[in-house]
């Protein structure tokens, strides 16, 4: 095993992949012979495998979130929340202009259709006639 050893002992990079299941089966096999005769490469492996073994008993820590850090985000939603709301606004108001020019005369002036309110009026009541608008010009 002329690579992965550093004055006849196995070095750790290749001890933790033959751990990890990494080596091809032919190193693998090598490997194994070389540490059952070698004390100093038994040790090393065991330390490594005792290593392994002691970190996946620790328990997961979670980071404490920093106030700055939450703060900063608070900001954050609260300015995308600002220009949605902007933006919604924006396009409600071009489109309410866009409909009241296309719903326009000639002369700018909106005309309301007026005989499909009065029909509807009828076809509902079944009676006429229909009363003047608050606010409109009386007959």
């Amino acid at each position: 095993m002329a690579s992965g050893r550093s004055g006849g002992h196995v070095d750790g990079q290749r001890l933790s992949a033959f751990l990890d299941d990494e080596l091809p089966e032919s190193r693998a096999i090598e490997l194994t012979r070389h540490v059952a005769s070698c004390a100093t490469c038994r040790g090393e492996l065991e330390a490594l495998r005792t290593t392994r073994s002691a970190l996946r008993d620790l328990s997961s820590v979670h980071a404490p979130v920093l106030t700055a850090e939450v703060r900063s985000l608070a900001r954050v939603r609260s300015w995308s929340r600002r220009v949605v709301a902007i933006s919604a606004l924006g396009t409600a108001a071009l489109a309410l202009g866009a409909a009241a020019y296309v719903a326009g005369a000639e002369d700018g002036e909106v005309v309301p259709p007026v005989e499909r309110f009065l029909l509807d009026h009828l076809a509902r009541v079944g009676e006429g006639p229909v009363p003047a608008p608050l606010g409109g010009p009386s007959r």
